[in-house]
């Protein structure tokens, strides 16, 4: 029977034959009709996988990365697929409703969740984190609302003002304060971009402000405390002698954390110490007493810290 390195060594095989034959189809023309604007695209994610391929070889923990490595190989794969897509007009529609859907779905199983539980933790779907559920939230929410001031169609507007009560009150239940911060900047930025006519955006953006603000007073009642300030512990700038940290704290945490991820980066700066290894090496490089994060909160400086500067400006 084999043992655990014998086998990872034959995982690690594996993913280098799927890069292998990747390159292959992209040489053999593969990509042939896409514009020029996709295939720089998908070059410039063949070149951040292959520096995660590298990174990978000479990784401090090659276990951890065969993992992060996987996934920028299909990451890789897809690519040509998505690139396709988005010069299908129909392909569009699908994709735009697929990821509404899902971001409804999402939020509205956390809800269930949440509920359930009395309301008395923060909302974090199938996430891990709360904050990574208000990323992928946010992510998806500025198209939920591009749709539903672009509608021109009753049930498709009622459709999205559902979709956008729902998935913008995860990302408040979140309890992430800067996910909510972006979510405000992100409507500013839709309504900027998206040359709405002033009349639709008062009325139905009113009509979702409204909607939004009595399923948060609905949801909310369930809770055994305000949401805020049960778990989070009083003061939104975290003055001492509360129990969570505030705003100013929790961003300067964040920044020290982005700070480590470049200082391991500078350790290793050609290959990095490896796809998904920050978290460890963060770990190893810290005191006890100091604040650990699996994540960086910045994903430039993670990558390189994980892949190394040519993975990072790649």
């Amino acid at each position: 029977m084999a043992e655990g390195g014998d086998n990872h060594d034959v995982l690690f095989v594996v993913q280098m034959v799927t890069v292998s034959i990747l390159t292959v189809f992209v040489a053999a023309g593969w990509l042939r009709g896409l514009s020029s604007t996709s295939k720089w695209a998908i070059a410039l994610l063949g070149l951040v996988c292959l520096a995660a391929t590298i990174s990978t070889i000479f990784s401090v923990d090659r276990d951890q990365s065969m993992l992060g490595l996987s996934v920028w190989i299909w990451v890789l794969a897809l690519s040509p697929l998505v690139a396709s897509a988005a010069h299908s007009e129909k392909w569009q529609e699908t994709a735009v409703a697929f990821v509404v859907v899902t971001a409804f779905i999402q939020a509205l199983l956390s809800h269930y969740v949440w509920w359930g539980g009395g309301g008395n933790v923060m909302e974090g779907g199938t996430f891990y984190s709360p904050n990574q559920y208000a990323g992928f939230l946010l992510l998806l929410a500025p198209i939920a609302l591009s749709l539903l001031f672009k509608s021109r169609d009753l049930p498709r507007t009622v459709l999205m003002v559902l979709v956008g009560v729902v998935v913008y009150s995860g990302i408040f239940l979140s309890g992430s304060r800067w996910g909510l911060v972006s979510s405000v900047v992100g409507v500013l930025a839709t309504l900027v971009a998206g040359r709405f006519g002033f009349r639709v955006i008062a009325l139905r953006g009113t009509v979702l402000f409204l909607l939004l603000a009595g399923f948060l007073a609905f949801m909310t009642s369930r809770a055994i405390a305000p949401v805020y300030l049960e778990f989070r512990g009083g003061d939104l700038l975290g003055p001492a002698g509360t129990k969570g940290e505030g705003w100013l704290d929790g961003l300067e945490m964040r920044l020290g954390w982005a700070a480590a991820a470049f200082e391991l980066g500078v350790e290793r700066p050609l290959t990095g110490g490896g796809p998904g290894t920050f978290g460890e090496r963060h770990r190893a490089a810290i005191s006890a007493d100091e604040p650990w994060s699996m994540r960086a909160h910045n994903d430039y400086l993670e990558f390189c810290a994980d892949l190394g500067i040519f993975g990072a400006l790649a």
